[in-house]
């Protein structure tokens, strides 16, 4: 997705401190990290998303002469030598770029973005990478919980009108593919990004005709190869009637309001009388994990879900904990210096680290953290690999496809028990010994020099 001044979608803060860099610490080297500090209580694992719009922003990553020049106009660099603005004129991505591949399924306290170059373009670039992560996981973990409750049924994400603005809305239906809708009603995230779209007829087109049977023929003459009708406009018994009486072949019915479980059963009645049973019945009306879960364990008679305002909001977990923390800064002469933090509640470990998987059979059994420069567990594979280094490509982001069966792969490989919901299983993230000793050791000098 172009972006138009994408190097002001940034907090003006990034901008003071990269000046304040700039005349104090201009080739220090930094390394951030991203992660989760906890999961929301409804939530036992997040689904990683939003790695490609963020590879693709550092790749392109420039100030234009008029957003330099609105910076320099601003109250805030009123003092600032034009030496500062000059700079700014050349900056680039150069640094290298870490993460976790999307689709990871991932949880708290372990990095899953690491990003190491000259502080400033380190510093200048959290804001962007916060946000490209929160909204696409964000909805990527709500829809992998929609996928898993209508399981075998196919969920269609139909929530851009409700999204939070239309890039949102285009955002969101690639983070709910990727975690198993089997499609989207975006056509611009079908352009985009190869997704399958998918659409009936809105509840105006019905109203549109004197008759409504005058709306079903007039449509299927239009679309026959690709016809699901709207039936709960006026009376859902009598459009079935006049979808029997048309004679005419066509995929399904969708219910968008009612008792979606009776309205079903009725439906499914009716057409089956009719000698109709392969007329597939779909749902949609504010539905989320917790009404389908119910409409499956009742074995309501619906073929599939249009899942919208519940799963691009996450309406039940509507933000997450999601940080980007410096962890540790290289001087000019070499010297590496951990950085950490003993906030409250806000505990940061130091350093440049890895996580790694670890298995026993053909089941994940824990994640570990550790110092990147600690031995490798045995049965442990790294999640961090390298997507930009030295400012140039060297991983391709797989096809959002690619990414959907990841996703799907990666479920068979945990406990069951992570995606029961609600659920009081918590997978294991175990932080090594060598980095609790040395965050402890950190804590323990800088309250002696205080």
């Amino acid at each position: 997705m172009s972006e138009r001044h994408a190097a002001l979608n940034t907090d003006l803060y990034e901008l003071t401190m990269s000046a304040g860099y700039f005349f104090s610490k201009k080739n220090t080297i930094a390394t951030f990290e991203l992660f989760f500090r906890n999961l929301p209580d409804n939530r036992q694992y997040l689904v990683f998303s939003g790695l490609k719009r963020i590879v693709e922003y550092l790749l392109s990553l420039r100030f234009t002469g008029d957003e330099i020049a609105y910076i320099r106009e601003h109250d805030a660099f009123r003092h600032i030598d034009e030496s500062f603005f000059e700079y700014l004129k050349k900056v680039s991505f150069t640094g290298t770029l870490r993460s976790v591949p999307e689709g990871t399924i991932v949880f708290d306290t372990e990095p899953v973005i690491q990003v190491t170059a000259p502080i400033i373009e380190a510093q200048l670039i959290e804001t962007y990478l916060l946000a490209s992560v929160h909204i696409e996981t964000l909805v990527a973990s709500k829809a992998a919980r929609v996928v898993d409750a209508a399981y075998p049924a196919p969920v269609l994400e139909f929530g851009s009108r409700r999204a939070h603005g239309t890039e949102a809305a285009v955002l969101a239906a690639r983070a709910a593919y990727i975690a198993g809708c089997a499609g989207t009603s975006n056509v611009k995230a079908g352009m985009e990004f190869g997704i399958p779209t998918y659409g009936t007829m809105a509840h105006a087109w019905v109203e549109a005709f004197d008759e409504e049977s005058d709306s079903f023929e007039t449509y299927h003459k239009l679309f026959p190869h690709k016809t699901i009708f709207i039936v709960d406009t006026y009376d859902v018994p009598a459009a079935i009637e006049k979808i029997i009486r048309m004679g005419k072949r066509i995929d399904g019915v969708r219910i968008d309001s009612g008792d979606p479980l009776e309205t079903s059963r009725a439906v499914r009645a009716q057409l089956d009388s009719a000698g109709l049973t392969d007329i597939k019945i779909f749902a949609s009306g504010n539905l989320d994990e917790y009404k389908i879960r119910e409409l499956v364990s009742r074995s309501a008679p619906v073929d599939g879900y249009g899942v919208g305002t519940q799963m691009v909001t996450s309406a039940d977990c509507p933000s997450l904990n999601v940080v980007y923390k410096l962890v540790q800064v290289t001087e000019p002469d070499g010297t590496e210096k951990p950085c950490f933090k003993m906030s409250s509640g806000k505990k940061l470990y130091p350093g440049k680290k890895q996580v790694y998987r670890i298995s026993e059979g053909d089941k994940f059994t824990k994640d570990y953290v550790c110092r990147d420069t600690e031995l490798v567990p045995k049965s442990g594979k790294s999640l961090l690999e390298t997507y930009i280094e030295h400012g140039k490509p060297v991983r391709d982001i797989p096809r959002e496809s690619i990414t959907r069966q990841y996703v799907m792969d990666q479920k068979k490989q945990f406990d069951a028990a992570l995606f029961d919901f609600p659920s009081s299983y918590k997978y294991h993230v175990e932080v090594s010994d060598g980095l609790e000793k040395e965050y402890l050791a950190l804590r323990e000098k800088m309250m002696a020099d205080n």
